[in-house]
């Protein structure tokens, strides 16, 4: 039987042996890696960034040689406040797989090898997830009310949310919100689990029956309105948001820049609103131009017609670059398929309060589970997105989706 000297050992393995947890989410991400840390130190209750929401115009004015100067006024700088959020996965192992590898580390090192790999490209699919959200947490949701059901289908559209099961995985704990998020569906002490998804008819069978309405929520479990706030917040033009602290309708400078396209399909005069308006709103040119696969392929049909893309950079693991008027087209998997973002990339930085890694505070990796003959170890990131001038980020609006493209990735 394993006692505190053995977990004590093995911990110090897992240290020497996965030190570079960080550096495998990092080279696995996608728009993610794209933008730099903050170089301010986060931490504490929040941070904070000024923001310059208005001048000393009051203070100017023409006049002829007799006439009054004007009355001066001052800089109005406000603070955007941001709260750090944290993202965890957790592995379990338990006391008869560390038994049964006793006098065997390498071998018990290679049990947890599948354990620590495939938990890490989960962190990274949902961080990648939390880049072009809202803090929501929203995976799916529903199409039409049901009654005493174990089956749902997700909503498919050209609205946020309407993502059909292309973030939902077999296995998911999750919870069913209403569209506010004011009443949970679901029963909060019953972990509630996807046990089958089919991605032809987007349904969804969960573990337990639920009476839903449509519009409801899937989020994963305890994670509503917990998660890094991301693109789709940040370029939202609503006048009923705080962000970051402040309020959009009384500094109506801070609000985003959205194209709509009412559910139409993407067109250039789209692409052409979206990198001229930002500039005209914010002061920043557009330099980082991202979309989903359905985008992306209506901006080559374009192409092919208009000649307008001409770098085809093919790179690593599926990641395509190319261009408009200049300007770099990237696509990421994750991004929602309604939307194109675009952005003046130095206005977006990571906060980072403390980089994924494992939690050890109690000098050890592995931690016994009370009650069970098991142990769990945690990994963890806790920081938030900080978006410097939210102007500056702007996104083209609820895009026409193709039915072939809500599958799961």
């Amino acid at each position: 039987m394993a006692d505190a000297n053995t977990l004590t050992r093995l911990g110090g393995l897992l240290k020497n042996v996965y030190g570079g947890l960080e550096t495998q989410f990092n080279n696995a991400a996608k728009t993610y890696e794209v933008f730099e840390k903050s170089t301010e130190k986060l931490g504490g209750d929040h941070f904070e960034m000024a923001a310059r929401i208005g001048g000393n115009t009051a203070g100017i004015g023409a006049r002829l040689s007799d006439d009054p100067t004007p009355t001066p006024s001052r800089q109005n700088i406000q603070k955007f406040q941001v709260f750090d959020r944290m993202v965890e996965g957790v592995i379990n192992v338990y006391e008869k797989d560390v038994e049964n590898t006793e006098g065997n580390a390498r071998a018990f090192v290679n049990h947890l090898d599948d354990e620590i790999e495939r938990m890490t490209v989960d962190i990274k699919w949902h961080q990648n997830n939390m880049v072009f959200g809202d803090g929501s947490g929203t995976l799916a949701s529903v199409n039409a009310n049901t009654s005493s059901s174990t089956s749902l289908v997700a909503k498919t559209g050209s609205t946020f949310g309407a993502f059909g099961v292309k973030y939902l995985r077999v296995g998911d704990a999750i919870d069913l919100w209403s569209s506010d998020g004011n009443t949970q569906r679901n029963s909060p002490s019953v972990v509630l689990t996807i046990t089958a998804i089919n991605p032809t008819t987007q349904t969804v069978t969960v573990s337990a029956a639920q009476t839903l309405t449509a519009g409801d929520i899937i989020v994963r479990n305890g994670s509503l309105n917990k998660e890094f706030q991301g693109f789709y917040l940040a370029s939202d033009n609503s006048s009923s948001v705080t962000f970051q602290g402040l309020s959009r309708s009384t500094y109506p400078q801070i609000q985003g820049t959205v194209i709509p396209a009412n559910g139409n399909g993407l067109s250039e005069n789209h692409l052409q609103q979206l990198v001229t308006q930002v500039p005209a709103r914010s002061g920043h040119e557009v330099d980082f131009i991202v979309a989903g696969d359905s985008q992306l392929n209506a901006y080559v049909g374009l192409g092919q017609g208009l000649k307008r893309y001409q770098n085809t950079n093919k790179l690593d693991r599926g990641f395509t670059e190319l261009e408009y008027n200049g300007t770099p087209l990237r696509k990421d998997v994750f991004c929602h398929p309604q939307f194109v973002y675009g952005m003046d990339k130095s206005t977006v930085k990571k906060g980072v309060v403390s980089p994924l890694k494992w939690s050890e505070m109690d000098g050890h990796i592995l931690k016994k589970v009370p009650g069970f003959l098991k142990y769990e170890a945690v990994a963890r990131e806790i920081g938030n997105w900080l978006f410097e001038v939210p102007s500056a980020v702007g996104r083209i609006d609820q895009l026409a989706v193709p039915n072939a493209i809500n599958f799961q990735f």
